[in-house]
């Protein structure tokens, strides 16, 4: 699973569901899952996986079903033993949650996702203090009122919201508002609109890292709805294949109806548009509709249309 070179998928591998053999047991999950196995392994399976979707004949039978709920066991094993692992892992599950040729499948994958979700925050609450003093350390820009300031004083400082957020967007592990000096941390208003409250966080951590995060909050962020344009957004920020289409996902809350991604400082898709538009010498006209429409895809993903894009 981890070695073999890409091959034709379609023709080997449904032949090796139909035998009938299980290539994945308890032991054979632990054993693969404990091991050194290094970025590119995965990523490696992951395309694997990719081709699976796309190559197979969909819904499968049961015992394809039961073979592939054995591969999402051992991929969340995989972030469970190497926290390096995770958002590549989530990002994984979450395109198998979302792929509707296999709706039996894709429930098996959400579970999964929302699963290791649980224990993931729970391994975070584990070593995050009860509470942190955040006073004299955030700096609010002109024109955030008072009340929404508690609010988001409130999402910063619980005690995982910001810890998954990095660690998943940014791979920094361990945050902690200890790490931050004070006036460390500056929150910025976006654009907005009346149901959802954008802003930037920028944090500067003592060491001298500095993190820059989109936050996105309100009370739509609370509904059960709005897992599913969260696990697009997941997904479409780690595609296994190619340029994220979006900037990476931090983390999503919904009792705080908050979430977070990495925040993109750079031209706006609209500048974007225009600078493509103006390029009259380009050859190649597929390039320029496929740059466009990772425009169109990363700005409407974001909520908006003029939103910095990387």
């Amino acid at each position: 699973m981890l070695d073999v070179p890409l091959i034709d998928y379609d023709m080997v591998f449904p032949a090796f569901i139909e035998s009938g053999r299980s290539f994945l047991t308890e032991e054979s999950i632990a054993r693969i899952a404990s091991a050194r196995r290094g970025e590119r392994r995965l990523q490696a399976l992951r395309q694997r996986l990719h081709s699976y979707r796309t190559q197979l004949t969909w819904p499968g039978p049961p015992i394809l079903r039961r073979q592939f709920r054995r591969v999402f066991r051992l991929l969340a094993d995989f972030a469970r033993h190497d926290p390096n692992d995770f958002a590549a892992v989530q990002a994984e599950l979450a395109s198998w949650a979302l792929f509707r040729e296999d709706p039996l499948l894709a429930g098996a994958a959400l579970s999964q996702h929302e699963e290791l979700t649980r224990w993931h925050e729970l391994q975070l609450a584990e070593v995050a203090a009860e509470s942190e003093p955040i006073d004299g350390k955030i700096v609010f820009e002109f024109g955030i009122p008072a009340g929404e300031r508690k609010r988001l004083e409130a999402i910063l400082g619980d005690r995982t919201f910001l810890r998954h957020s990095l660690a998943h967007a940014f791979g920094e592990p361990g945050f902690s508002w200890d790490r931050v000096p004070p006036e460390g941390a500056w929150i910025s208003p976006m654009l907005s609109h009346h149901q959802l409250r954008l802003y930037r966080i920028g944090l500067n951590l003592i060491g001298g890292r500095h993190f820059d995060l989109l936050l996105i909050a309100g009370e739509v962020m609370k509904r059960r709805a709005v897992k599913e344009t969260i696990l697009w957004m997941t997904a479409l920020s780690g595609h296994a294949l190619g340029t994220p289409a979006l900037p990476r996902f931090g983390a999503w809350r919904q009792d705080l109806g908050a979430a977070t991604v990495a925040y993109v400082s750079d031209l706006t898709a609209w500048e974007r548009i225009r600078e493509l538009a103006s390029q009259r010498d380009v050859r190649d006209g597929s390039a320029t509709r496929w740059a466009l429409r990772k425009l169109y895809v990363r700005a409407i993903g974001d909520g908006r249309l003029l939103t910095p894009v990387e």
